[in-house]
């Protein structure tokens, strides 16, 4: 089903942003194909209360939502690329379900220079 290929294409591009592991029999497709941002965002945005099925970081629980694979990689990818207002627009969709995303959102828009929003947003 499209579902699954969906599903695989998002987790290719989420790997394809992280470090590469030591392992020299894999080979790597180039990391940012034609419309990355566009599509990265769009089934990121698919597929986000899903996120935690990809993983979780260590010290985070199972079912957390605002620190799992997918949101710690788009959070690190606006970062990374010098878009806090993506990041902003991106995660302030969510907060209202799950208000611990919000410390994206007051990250971002510290990058932006407003630290007064942001702690209000805390």
């Amino acid at each position: 089903p499209s579902q699954v290929w969906e599903e695989a294409y998002l987790c290719s591009l989420l790997r394809s942003q992280q470090s590469l592991p030591a392992l020299p029999s894999v080979k790597f497709i180039p990391s940012h194909p034609m419309a990355f941002d566009d599509v990265l965002i769009t089934l990121a945005d698919r597929y986000f209360w899903d996120g935690s099925k990809l993983g979780t970081r260590r010290e985070e629980r199972a079912e957390s939502s605002h620190m799992n694979i997918l949101v710690s990689t788009l959070a690190d990818y606006f970062e990374a690329n010098f878009r806090p207002d993506n990041a902003v627009a991106f995660f302030s969709r969510f907060i209202d379900r799950d208000p611990l995303l919000s410390v994206h959102v007051a990250n971002a828009l510290s990058k932006m220079g407003k630290d007064a929003r942001a702690e209000e947003i805390l």
